[in-house]
């Protein structure tokens, strides 16, 4: 993925979002994401990756709830989105789930060698649709791609998962 430029095929049309280092920047819409899922299955490295071009191998493991601030730019107009990284660890759902309120999208991430964080993502959409309007938009991440040798969820599977 380009660190500084995101493409969506959309109606046969590209739309470039692009990607801009002033946070300062005067803005007319600010969005508020939130991934979600077990402890472990790459929350922070997708947050770090996207946010800050960066990528390390371990990570320790988010304390209740961690965030970073991106500035997206399409055409004219400009976008503040703020990405919310929460804990995985069932002792901090109390904390988390005060930040899901106010979210305008959820990233649910299950890591692709580990069944069992795909099957407790039940647990973590009844959390957020416990906690949340019902007019927010949701995505489904497999992460740790890098380790298909050891995929234990088949791609069929977490299409299924993602349709119902």
């Amino acid at each position: 993925m380009d660190n500084n430029n995101n493409q969506i095929k959309e109606n046969e049309e590209d739309i470039k979002l692009e990607k801009i280092t002033d946070n300062d920047a005067s803005y007319k819409y600010m969005f508020r994401i939130c991934f979600i899922g077990n402890s472990s299955v790459g929350k922070t490295s997708l947050l770090s990756r996207y946010s800050d071009s960066n990528f390390k191998l371990n990570y320790s493991p988010t304390i209740g709830v961690d965030f970073r601030v991106i500035t997206l730019k399409y055409k004219d107009i400009v976008a503040k989105v703020h990405i919310w990284d929460t804990a995985g660890q069932e002792r901090f759902i109390s904390v988390a789930s005060n930040y899901y309120r106010s979210c305008n999208g959820f990233i649910y991430v299950f890591e692709i060698t580990n069944r069992e964080s795909l099957n407790k993502l039940d647990f973590w959409i009844n959390l957020t649709n416990e906690n949340c309007e019902s007019n927010v938009i949701n995505f489904l991440v497999g992460n740790k791609s890098d380790l298909e040798d050891k995929r234990k969820v088949t791609k069929e599977e977490a299409e299924n998962f993602a349709q119902k």
